[in-house]
């Protein structure tokens, strides 16, 4: 066997593999809704003791045009006063960007704040999102994944190398 035939099937073989090795280990965020004070460990001054099992780790969202479950990239926390009857409301719970090219459709591209309209109900408050640590999440890359990248661009680089001696 030729050492072009070698490097091919090494290289077919590393990126077989790279496809079933998970590549992020996930972000945990707070989940939980309090309205008017109902749950009072969701509400601010937010002091998790971890007697609740707030903290969702991995957490999950859907994705806009996607069926199921995929990996979170942010928290948000969601807090505001009903413009009909003076209620508050806050919610944590976790996000994934889907990609689109607006962001107006996309929750975890900025925190704002002002208007919006919430299970039919005007709402006046803020809607955050962050992503730097869990509990306001970091995703935390793999070692296994980390060495299949390594491995599989040094075995395309030596299959090149190899292609452009021949």
């Amino acid at each position: 066997m030729s050492v072009i035939t070698i490097l091919a099937l090494h290289f077919i073989a590393l990126i077989t593999i790279s496809n079933f090795v998970q590549g992020v280990e996930g972000i945990a965020c707070y989940m939980c809704k309090s309205v008017n004070g109902s749950y009072p460990p969701c509400d601010d001054t937010f002091h998790n003791n971890q007697t609740d099992n707030l903290l969702a780790s991995p957490c999950f969202s859907g994705r806009k045009g996607r069926i199921g479950s995929f990996p979170a990239s942010h928290c948000n926390k969601l807090t505001g006063v009903y413009g009909d009857d003076g209620s508050t409301i806050t919610i944590r719970f976790c996000s994934l960007d889907s990609g689109s090219l607006t962001i107006d459709s996309e929750l975890v591209r900025s925190s704002s704040c002002g208007g919006f309209v919430l299970d039919g109900r005007h709402v006046y408050g803020c809607a955050m999102s962050c992503n730097d640590n869990d509990g306001c999440n970091s995703a935390i890359r793999s070692m296994s994944s980390s060495i299949v990248t390594i491995a599989t661009a040094t075995s395309l680089s030596l299959f090149a190398f190899a292609v452009m001696s021949a």
